[in-house]
């Protein structure tokens, strides 16, 4: 039987990325550029890579249109992947879930807007019949917010092997910085024996990357999350709004959220499965990979960074030059065919000891509208978009 696969983006909404500010004030986290691209771009064009990759879904609270121009050129792009959009603005109570019927196909875009924030987790599990829609094997979950070299068909292979319900992918750091981030406990088999959301004190250097391979029955699970949820408000004497912005295993903040369906993946479901024993984990390589978070505007000159570096020596028809040597090696752009050469202007006076071509310094992406004069010096770790 063919392997058949989904992928599923969680791309929040414009009052989750207000750290991100002032760069998403005119452009939503998800679509700002990194690395010549719009930063989901990276992540769809991983999952379209992956064997069995049938479609990919965006989950979040956005207006429809602020995706319409992206999921068109992805659509273009990666034409092998099935497309489909629909918006549901009812909240589901789901201790009465609404009746599962046939939907008729919607229109085609990928988009799946939430009428509220319904956490990592609940987003996933609100929209589990469009997951579950055509019946796939599996299916991939990552966070819109990280940038990653995204190993994914090594992880798919992981999965496979283990037999696994549910694969979270992990990465190793340094111990001081381990607390700032979900830790991982696994034993000689990789089965998750104890995972930590942002612990106090130290447990692994193991870290959750936001990157989650989910078998099509993990939801019996996520019901389970929702139901300790429960249990842990009859105990507390909390009514459910209070409990709904609430981890199932805190109760120190009460926030303000109305849904029955709002879990995080990582406090809420990850705990579940690890307590179940069937949550495995894929540990990416710390020499052949990358990975970090992007929460803030300050984090995406070094996400950019990473991802040049990462092409370099894994992509590098991806970058300005054909063969990219070392980093600090000086090359014109017009020794790049590798590439499509962008404009260079050319002054009617110029002076005869100026250039003829920029001059790069890589790793360096330049887009093929872009205008370059021809006496700039470019690099390294630029990118430069559209005009």
């Amino acid at each position: 039987m063919a392997l058949s696969l989904k992928g599923v983006i969680l791309v929040g909404g414009p009052s989750v990325g207000t750290r991100f500010r002032p760069l998403s004030m005119d452009c939503p986290k998800p679509l700002f550029p990194i690395a010549g691209v719009a930063m989901i771009h990276h992540h769809v064009s991983s999952l379209a890579k992956t064997p069995g990759m049938r479609e990919i879904l965006l989950i979040g609270f956005f207006e429809n249109a602020v995706f319409d121009r992206f999921i068109t050129e992805v659509s273009i792009e990666f034409p092998h992947l099935s497309i489909r959009h629909v918006r549901d603005a009812r909240p589901h109570d789901t201790r009465h879930p609404p009746p599962r019927v046939p939907l008729v196909p919607p229109p085609p875009t990928p988009y799946l807007r939430e009428y509220q924030s319904l956490g990592t987790g609940g987003g996933v599990y609100h929209f589990r019949d469009e997951i579950l829609r055509g019946a796939p094997n599996a299916f991939f979950v990552l966070n819109g917010d990280i940038a990653s070299s995204f190993p994914l068909n090594e992880m798919l292979l992981a999965h496979r092997n283990k037999k696994a319900l549910a694969t979270v992918m992990g990465i190793r750091v340094d111990k001081s910085k381990a607390h700032r981030y979900g830790c991982i406990v696994a034993d000689a088999d990789s089965r998750v024996i104890h995972f930590v959301e942002k612990p106090q004190s130290f447990i692994s250097d193991l870290i959750s990357c936001g990157v989650y391979l989910l078998s099509s029955d993990v939801f019996g699970y996520f019901q389970k999350a929702i139901q300790v949820r429960r249990d842990t408000e009859a105990e507390l004497g909390l009514q459910s709004d209070q409990l709904a912005n609430m981890s199932i295993y805190s109760s120190n903040a009460v926030l303000n959220s109305r849904s029955e369906e709002r879990l995080q993946l990582e406090q809420d479901v990850l705990r579940v499965l690890a307590t179940e024993k069937v949550l495995f984990a894929f540990e990416a390589s710390s020499h052949k990979d990358f990975w970090m978070a992007v929460k803030h505007g300050s984090s995406a000159i070094p996400a950019n960074r990473k991802y040049l570096q990462y092409f370099m020596q894994a992509q590098p028809r991806r970058l300005s030059e054909p063969v990219l040597l070392s980093p600090g090696k000086r090359l014109s752009f017009a020794n790049s065919p590798a590439v499509t050469t962008p404009s260079v202007m050319s002054p009617a006076a110029m002076s005869p000891s100026t250039r003829d071509h920029p001059e790069l310094i890589a790793p360096v992406y330049i887009h093929p509208s872009a205008i370059i004069h021809p006496s700039a010096k470019i690099g390294p770790n630029v990118s430069i978009g559209p005009r």
